[in-house]
C-alpha cells in the first residue's frame, strides 16, 4: 500500500491499495484519483473489512453516474454487520466512487442525444 501522509478528517490517503498487506479488521481510506481541470485531486472514500481468515473477495461501489444514491445506504446499513473476526476473506467498498457528480443536479436527459447528462459527462 502507498500513502501519501495525507490525513483528511482522521483517514490516511493512499495512492495504491493492497487489502493483502492490511491486518484483520475494520479501515477506513481516501483514495487519491485523478485531478480535476484546476489540478485538484479527487479523494474516493474506501472501507475495507479484512477477515481473520484468508477467502474471497468483494467489491462493492456505488455513485458511480453520481445518481445511484441507494447504493451509499445500502453500504453503511452492511458495514456494521461485517464482523472481521468472522468473517472469511475480504469485502472492499466504495461508498462514492464518483463524488464530484454527486453533487450535481440530478440527472437531466439532453436533449439532442438522448442520453442522460451524468452518463455522458463523468470521465
Amino acid at each position: 500500500m502507498k500513502t501519501t501522509n495525507d490525513i483528511i478528517d482522521g483517514v490516511p490517503v493512499i495512492e495504491k491499495l493492497s487489502v493483502d498487506e492490511l491486518g484483520t479488521g475494520k479501515h477506513r481510506f481516501f483514495f487519491k484519483a485523478t485531478t480535476d481541470s484546476l489540478g485538484n485531486y479527487h479523494r474516493v472514500p474506501v472501507i475495507v473489512i479484512k477477515g481473520s481468515e484468508p477467502g474471497k473477495k468483494l467489491f462493492i461501489q456505488s455513485t458511480l453516474h453520481g445518481d445511484e444514491v441507494q447504493g451509499v445506504d445500502v453500504i453503511h446499513q452492511l458495514l456494521p454487520h461485517l464482523d472481521p473476526a468472522t468473517l472469511k476473506g475480504t469485502v472492499v467498498m466504495v461508498p462514492g466512487a464518483n463524488l464530484r457528480v454527486c453533487s450535481w443536479p440530478p440527472a437531466i436527459i439532453l436533449p439532442r442525444t438522448r442520453r442522460r447528462r451524468l452518463r455522458t459527462s463523468t470521465g
